[in-house]
């Protein structure tokens, strides 16, 4: 469990780490979140943002981590899982897979104990460990930082629109009371 968590913990920094250094080196770049409840339409919105911005001339992602998200569906094409698909000139849509963050960090952790302990495989009660890993909401919201830090990192857009999971209704009030004005 230690190993595990430090090996998470320890690839979030790094990534926190290079987040801070693109909001340094990028200023210009711009982030809008759509957040809330379930049912409000944070989907519909961000991919009615996106497509405005793009046709603005603005180089725009829209991305969501939401497993019920329907970027999909809005814009008539599969892109859960693949990356930054253009819908049209100037708009990339990405649904993100955290599944596959998951099984990435299980198979890092498989890796690490082949290697540390000089074994052909794991030991089944250490397998039936890493497999109820997945089930850990910390570990979903694991993978769904370092996605989301990846994109960013990664991207050279003027604008992500971000469509948040469903938050609680606490959550939400969380995060509207820590929001600040686009120009400053």
């Amino acid at each position: 469990m230690v190993t595990q968590r430090a090996a998470r913990d320890n690839a979030s920094l790094s990534g926190s780490t290079k987040l801070a250094a693109t909001f340094r080196d990028h200023p210009e770049r711009q982030y809008v979140m759509f957040g809330g409840k379930g049912g409000l339409g944070k989907t519909t919105f961000s991919a009615a943002t996106a497509w405005w911005l793009a046709q603005q001339g603005k180089k725009v992602l829209v991305f969501s981590v939401d497993p019920q998200a329907s970027l999909s569906d809005i814009f008539k094409q599969d892109i859960f899982g693949k990356g930054p698909v253009k819908i049209v000139d100037n708009l990339w849509a990405q649904e993100i897979d955290a599944d596959s963050h998951i099984k990435a960090y299980q198979n890092e952790i498989r890796h690490k104990i082949l290697d540390m302990y000089g074994l052909d495989e794991v030991p089944q009660e250490i397998e039936d460990y890493i497999q109820a890993t997945s089930a850990e909401p910390a570990m979903e919201e694991s993978a769904i930082f370092d996605s989301v830090v990846d994109i960013v990192n990664q991207g050279d857009y003027d604008y992500y629109i971000y469509d948040l999971v469903p938050l609680s209704p606490s959550s939400a009030s969380r995060c509207a009371s820590t929001r600040r004005s686009p120009r400053g």
